[in-house]
């Protein structure tokens, strides 16, 4: 029995990492839902309607950042603009790692060097699944090569240039 609880133990303890590295990428659109959503309460909505508010405000967010990366020629602008998703993705993991060695380290500087790697392990993987979103393709880059001139493709040069219809 001790055995199998180890085994389940490791399992679960592997599908939280890859929960929280996974859904890091999300944090900027949670924190805007949130946001809205409390603002909808507040501002005299029913519960129902300010989650549905808020769900849409999270979703428009998502939305509009991938869709601003994916166009945005400058390297400055992209870095920008995931710099956006990926700093509070950096505080969220700062925050689940403190909770976390709070539990288990009673040292406090040992805490703040997990709470640091925690934020910087989290930081890390949500800037290369955001900038992941963009990577391009050999059929996109293509594309954007040939978008200017729309040429027929070569034909070789054995190949006769013309064919009547009569021969």
């Amino acid at each position: 029995m001790l055995i199998i609880a180890l085994i389940l133990n490791m399992l679960g303890i592997g599908l939280f990492c890859w929960l929280v590295l996974t859904l890091g990428v999300y944090a900027l659109p949670c924190f805007v839902a949130l946001s809205v959503g409390l603002a909808a309460v507040h501002g005299g909505t029913g519960i129902t309607s300010a989650a549905l508010v808020a769900m849409l405000a999270g979703a428009v967010t998502l939305l509009i950042g991938q869709t601003a990366f994916i166009w945005a020629r400058s390297s400055l602008a992209r870095a920008v603009i995931a710099a956006a998703f990926t700093v509070p993705a950096a505080i969220a993991g700062y925050h689940l790692a403190h909770g976390l060695s709070q539990i288990a380290v009673p040292s406090s500087l040992w805490q703040h060097i997990f709470n640091w790697t925690g934020a910087f392990a989290i930081a890390s993987t949500s800037w290369k699944r955001i900038t992941s979103f963009a990577e391009p393709t050999a059929l996109g880059e293509a594309c954007w090569r040939n978008l200017g001139r729309l040429s027929w493709p070569r034909r070789n040069k054995d190949e006769p240039q013309s064919r009547s219809p009569e021969a």
